[in-house]
């Protein structure tokens, strides 16, 4: 069929087949109404697409730094169409900022971790939190970004979300998906008093040495 005869149903299907319905969806956006709640959503669907992309390359990845991992993930959602920038001055030099028509911006923090560390996780969140999000209307979303050089994903993000819930004053966690493996955290913004909703999502980056799989697989080595 040639490609000025194909319907939007056909073009639909072949995004989906060939794994680019997310960029099919941003297209659909763009071609409408702002809908600046859709737009996080599909912010959300690009970020989880490009984690099962990184998790296909732990050995390539797992020594990378926070700012080399960070760039590697701006450079993929930026094939999707984004207006996504790194560094970029917002309150402060915030690592990944995503823009759009309106007034919209899109705030992620970025902290590279080897097991759970609560701490650092933390001082990422202070900084999303505190420094960067405006909480103004269409500035009011944003994400924090988990690359583990760890084994069990899972458990540094229900780590996290135990500690955040029990340290930090009027944080609510109304979504938990244990098996996407993410979390949403709402809280009031101190410059606005307005909710502010982080995404938490943890990115595999993890490449195991030969003795780990090996005591692993044996049972050996343990305590």
């Amino acid at each position: 069929m040639p490609m000025g005869e194909m319907s939007v149903g056909t073009l639909k299907l072949i995004a989906t087949k060939t794994g680019l319905s997310v960029v099919y969806e941003l297209f659909e956006y763009w071609h409408s109404e702002p809908d600046h709640e859709l737009l996080c959503r599909l912010i959300d669907k690009a970020i989880d697409q490009c984690a099962v992309s990184m998790a296909q390359y732990p050995k390539e990845l797992d020594d990378l730094k926070e700012d080399q991992l960070t760039v590697m993930l701006i450079m993929q959602l930026d094939k999707f169409g984004l207006d996504v920038s790194h560094d970029t001055t917002s309150g402060g030099h915030c690592d990944i900022v995503i823009k759009d028509g309106g007034g919209f911006l899109w705030l992620g923090e970025v902290k590279k971790v080897s097991g759970v560390d609560n701490n650092w996780i933390g001082e990422g969140f202070d900084q999303l939190m505190v420094r960067y999000a405006t909480g103004l209307p269409s500035q009011d979303r944003g994400g924090l970004i988990l690359f583990c050089n760890c084994p069990r994903i899972d458990n540094v993000l229900e780590e996290w979300c135990k500690y955040l819930t029990e340290r930090y004053a009027g944080v609510l966690v109304p979504r938990y998906d244990s098996n996407e493996l993410w979390f949403e955290s709402e809280q009031a913004s101190e410059r606005t008093g307005r909710k502010v909703t982080v995404r938490h999502k943890p990115i595999s980056v993890y490449f195991p040495p030969l003795h780990a799989v090996t005591t692993m697989k044996t049972g050996k080595g343990a305590a």
